[in-house]
């Protein structure tokens, strides 16, 4: 079964979503160094274009099996 596509505003929400991810990932993994990761507002509409693309393909690519692989890595 194919998945529906995902409009602008939800995948702009999961790009915001999985940045502040990453930045928490960052702060965990290098305390004392400040996270290269900018906010969302200072990417350019071209840099948050290509960002909502690589979520939206991250997204198109998942499925349930390594879905739950990652839940699983994340619960360790």
């Amino acid at each position: 079964m194919a998945k529906p596509p995902i409009d602008a505003l939800t995948a702009q929400i999961a790009t915001q979503s999985w940045m502040a991810e990453w930045r928490r990932a960052w702060v965990r993994l290098h305390p004392n160094k400040e996270c290269p990761m900018l906010a969302w507002e200072d990417y350019s509409p071209n840099e948050q274009g290509l960002m909502i693309r690589a979520v939206r393909a991250a997204i198109a690519a998942a499925t349930p099996e390594n879905v739950a692989a990652v839940i699983a890595r994340r619960e360790d």
